[in-house]
């Protein structure tokens, strides 16, 4: 995962929170567009826990990518990578078992602990935005997140409340791809729920392929994938179109119109985000 030539989708089961098994999860996943499993179930047994993983890779199939929670003597055993915490095993420790040549991926949650991630295959940041599953914690936020990937010594994935219409952001911030946990819970929905989500990555890589334009944004010069629009530029910093007033080259836009107005080369604009009851 070191070069990373597409948009990444990594799914983050959480079985307690399902309503199916994890390996019929996983068939639908992968079929909507997930390239990448972590198995994050806590509580199980090393034999349970084994069986799960090696049930999940029987459903997904070998051309995605298979990360186990933690335990590193588990991932040798079943040859799959090891996803750690930011606080626990060592990189270092993952490599001495699983080899150079392993996925050793590492969560993190500032600048300091993704410089000491060298050796990690990927990082995850977050949490991003405000997440049910992070309740009354604070969230980084998009210009922390940029701060970790700035000094990043492997490719960002984002996790943390992202919604499809919140990954254009994200990557906009440099994030190689985003990890999902939440919204891929349901078997009904996780197909369509994680098509919705390559659909939003690719549409990022597609703009970015075709350059980028920089903007003055409230004062700030920004640079964005060419094409995008207001409403774009609105949801992946999570503000209400209803609650904001935009200013474009010195007339504002209707609201109306936020999904269809282009930003372009040069443009000055102002929002006005209001916030309370006046």
């Amino acid at each position: 995962m070191q070069r990373v030539e597409s948009p990444i989708l990594m799914w983050v089961t959480d079985s307690s929170r399902s309503d199916a098994e994890l390996s019929d999860l996983a068939r639908s996943a992968v079929a909507g567009g997930v390239d990448v499993i972590q198995v994050r179930e806590k509580g199980l047994d090393w034999s349970s826990l084994a069986a799960t993983v090696q049930a999940v890779r029987a459903a997904s199939g070998t051309s995605i990518d298979l990360v186990v929670n933690t335990d590193i003597e588990l991932a040798q055993a079943l040859g799959v990578g090891v996803h750690l915490p930011e606080i626990g095993p060592t990189i270092a420790e993952a490599r001495a078992v699983l080899g150079h040549d392993a996925l050793v991926g590492r969560s993190v949650h500032s600048p300091d602990a993704a410089t000491a991630s060298e050796g990690a295959s990927y990082l995850v940041a977050g949490h991003v935005y405000e997440t049910a599953s992070k309740p009354g914690r604070s969230p980084l936020g998009l210009d922390r997140f940029a701060e970790i990937v700035a000094v990043a010594p492997a490719p960002v994935i984002a996790i943390g409340g992202i919604t499809p219409e919140r990954v254009r952001a994200v990557m906009e911030a440099g994030a190689v791809g985003v990890a999902v946990l939440g919204p891929l819970t349901r078997l009904a929905t996780i197909g369509s729920e994680a098509a919705a989500y390559r659909s939003a990555l690719e549409a990022c890589m597609s703009r970015t392929e075709n350059g980028s334009i920089s903007a003055t944004i409230n004062g700030k010069e920004v640079t964005l994938p060419a094409g995008t629009t207001v409403a774009d530029f609105l949801a992946g910093r999570d503000l209400h179109e209803r609650l904001v007033v935009v200013e474009r080259n010195g007339e504002i836009i209707k609201r109306s119109t936020f999904p269809e107005v282009v930003i372009e080369e040069g443009d000055l604009l102002e929002v006005v985000h209001f916030v309370g009851g006046g």
